[in-house]
């Protein structure tokens, strides 16, 4: 009997262990097949987003085949716009004596250079257009004694302004001009006052609302009386010492200032001066140096001579 239960007991148990390993079987195969089934659901995803992605391709190409079309069509505009304000322009010269010429608001980006024909022009206004810069033509009328850019898209201080003897009004506020020619040691170790100090004629500047954090170099200019740079982030002059934009106020300023400057000047002056006496001193060390390798090369050739007489 007990026998026959072991026998019993381990014919359950080998029962047990086929139906346990059966289960695993099939659960491994259900787990294969869920892991396979997202194969399927991946392809037509892939599909899908190829699609979409396609389509998303065309729709970009279109659309930047449309954007180039329209600017091709506004350059044309603005070609033909320019060229007839051109043609109106370039027959002003015959107009011997005009004195005031206002030309604001009108889209300019250029200016043709017919202007110094005009040599009895004293006021030109040039605000409101979409000048990347002071046109040539307008620096060309040494008669000018007031300018205005004012509203315009000028980045940088105009150069060649000192042409303009005359020039006393100058307004270009509402730009986006960052600095202003500076002052001090230049790239060749000399010192410089900068473009502004040659302005000997302004006495009016306007910068306000530009993107100027030192103006102090404004203050160079000999004959200023008039200085407004509100609404720019100013850094220089210090907050404290902008109390007013009066000419008592820039005078005092400008005295105060052109003494540092002049100490600056002074300072720099010094430097150079060391620097060229270091200089100095190095070239005669050289010197010395090279003659006495000389006088040594030349002992060893008399010493050469006298040991071959020998």
């Amino acid at each position: 009997g007990t026998e026959e239960l072991s026998e019993g007991q381990g014919a359950g148990e080998e029962s047990l262990r086929r139906a346990l390993a059966s289960q695993r079987e099939g659960l491994v195969s259900v787990a294969f097949e869920e892991e396979e089934a997202p194969e399927g659901v991946q392809e037509e995803e892939t599909e899908e987003a190829r699609q979409m992605r396609e389509t998303s391709e065309e729709t970009e190409r279109q659309r930047i085949l449309e954007e180039e079309r329209l600017e091709c069509e506004r350059q044309e505009r603005r070609r033909k716009e320019e060229e007839a304000a051109c043609g109106i322009l370039s027959s002003l010269w015959t107009i011997q004596d005009l004195t005031l010429l206002d030309l604001s608001c009108n889209k300019l980006r250029h200016l043709p250079a017919v202007l110094n024909r005009l040599p009895n022009l004293l006021e030109l206004n040039l605000s409101d257009n979409f000048l990347l810069r002071v046109p040539q033509g307008a620096l060309s009328v040494p008669s000018l004694t007031s300018l205005s850019v004012r509203a315009n898209h000028i980045i940088d201080w105009p150069p060649g302004l000192s042409t303009l003897g005359a020039l006393c009004t100058l307004d270009l506020s509402w730009n986006q001009i960052a600095k202003l020619p500076p002052y001090g040691v230049d790239d060749d170790g000399e010192w410089t006052y900068g473009a502004l100090a040659t302005l000997t004629s302004i006495t009016h500047l306007d910068l306000s609302s530009n993107t100027l954090r030192d103006v102090r170099s404004a203050l160079l200019m000999p004959s200023l009386s008039h200085l407004v740079f509100k609404g720019n982030p100013i850094v220089q002059p210090c907050p404290e010492e902008m109390t007013s934009t009066s000419k008592e106020w820039l005078n005092k300023t400008r005295d105060v200032f052109v003494c540092r400057v002049e100490e600056e000047k002074e300072e720099a002056d010094r430097e150079k001066t060391a620097r060229e006496e270091a200089e100095a001193v190095r070239r005669e060390a050289d010197n010395l140096r090279r003659i006495a390798e000389a006088l040594k090369d030349f002992r060893s050739m008399d010493e050469e001579e006298v040991d071959d007489d020998d």
